[in-house]
């Protein structure tokens, strides 16, 4: 018999079947309020691009070059053309600071670029103001991502859910390229997520509870 659990994240309904991931629910639950749960774009309903709610007026990013920057990768149309892409400057490095106009959750990114000059370590910070090269170098990162050349190819990648859950700004360093390539280069970045009303932990706690 194939047992179904059903609970709310935020607005959203999930059902998950115990069976198969050999959880029972208090257990499931605890899960969910792990920093380190990852959900997939197509489990969470209701996910959709991010682009609408970047505030272009506060994007920055570092180390670009300038006939190569970061608005390339990010805006509509832009991003859809190889052609158009993000390159960084004097060494490999890139860092972006990515605003947005309301709060939101992202659920996953997806990093595009080419197999040898696209990005290999990425670290992701959230509500940093202005974050530097030195600042990210001293702090801890929300998530860290290890891109494979099958990620390059336009593989979105989940994302920690309480880690990203409120996002205003977004920070992310691309620390290294898949070949030590002397400049990286980026063709996409984009975002999957909603708008509005935050992951609710302490009422799925709650719940665990009172289960």
């Amino acid at each position: 018999m194939c047992i179904l659990y059903r609970f709310a994240v935020g607005c959203t309904a999930l059902q998950i079947r115990p069976q198969q991931y050999r959880f029972q629910p208090p257990a499931l639950l605890s899960c969910i309020c792990s920093a380190s749960l990852l959900l997939s774009p197509s489990a969470m309903s209701g996910a959709k691009d991010l682009l609408e709610f970047i505030d272009w007026s506060c994007l920055e990013c570092l180390n670009e070059q300038h006939a190569h920057p970061a608005t390339n990768v990010l805006k509509q149309g832009y991003r859809e053309d190889d052609g158009l892409f993000l390159e960084s400057d004097t060494d490999e490095q890139l860092l972006l600071n990515i605003h947005f106009n309301q709060k939101v959750r992202i659920h996953s990114i997806t990093i595009k670029g080419p197999e040898e000059e696209g990005p290999k370590l990425v670290k992701l910070y959230t509500n940093r103001m202005s974050l530097g090269f030195s600042d990210a170098d001293s702090m801890p990162c929300a998530q860290q991502l290890d891109l494979t050349p099958k990620d390059l190819a336009g593989e979105p990648v989940s994302l920690k859910l309480t880690k990203f859950n409120s996002v205003t700004i977004l920070s992310i360093l691309i620390d290294s390229n898949q070949s030590d390539a002397d400049t990286t280069k980026v063709f996409k970045i984009s975002f999957a997520g909603q708008a509005g009303d935050t992951f609710n932990v302490a009422e799925i706690k709650k719940q665990e509870e009172q289960g």
